[in-house]
Formats: C-alpha cells, sequence, structure tokens
C-alpha cells in the first residue's frame, strides 16, 4: 500500500513478555522503531503492542493479531519490529516468516 508520493507505509510492533520488565520497555522499542522508519523513509501509520505477554503464545496476543490482520488485508507495506523474536519466540522457523510474504532489512 505505497502512497502517493511513493513513501511505503509502515507499522510498528513491539512486545516485552514479563512483570520483570517495565511498560519503558515497549517505549524503547517504539522509539527505536520510528528512528528506522525515519532513516528509512517510511510513513508510520500505525503502531501495535502487547504488554507483558509470552513470544510463544501468538493467540493470546491481541496486538499480534491485529497486526497479521493487517498484513493479510495488506494495509501496510512494512512492519518495523526492534528485534525479530519480538514478532514470536516459536522456534519453527517457518512459524512467523509463512505469515509475512517478504520482509526488508532495514538499518
Amino acid at each position: 500500500m505505497t502512497t502517493a508520493s511513493s513513501k511505503k507505509t509502515a507499522v510498528l510492533y513491539a512486545r516485552y513478555s514479563s512483570d520483570m520488565q517495565k511498560a519503558t520497555s515497549i517505549d524503547g522499542q517504539l522509539l527505536l522503531c520510528r528512528k528506522v522508519a525515519l532513516r528509512n523513509n517510511l510513513d508510520v501509520i500505525g503502531e501495535f503492542v502487547d504488554a507483558a505477554k509470552s513470544g510463544l503464545t501468538e493467540g493470546a496476543r491481541d496486538g499480534y493479531q491485529r497486526l497479521l490482520n493487517g498484513v493479510r488485508n495488506r494495509n501496510f507495506d512494512v512492519v518495523v519490529v526492534e528485534h525479530f523474536d519480538r514478532l514470536s519466540r516459536i522456534p519453527q522457523p517457518s512459524s512467523v516468516s509463512s505469515r509475512f510474504s517478504s520482509s526488508t532489512a532495514l538499518s
């Protein structure tokens, strides 16, 4: 879903998994993701967040499920995350990659 100015649209996803981490972890992840989006000239159109949710429980994460719905509907071009493990901690490599048709490494 590229805009008229050919700027790609992006959403950000952040998650922390336990009570031992703090909500500020989400803020830090989103800040880093915004910087990556800015550096790569992406138009950030949304954010998805899951607080105190394990990466092993994909079905129990509302933010992740909304993100997947957006991917399926092609509502945006790019998903920006601090680290790939924010999306999933399930060991099967196809778990997350099968849900996302293509990926681009951003610096």
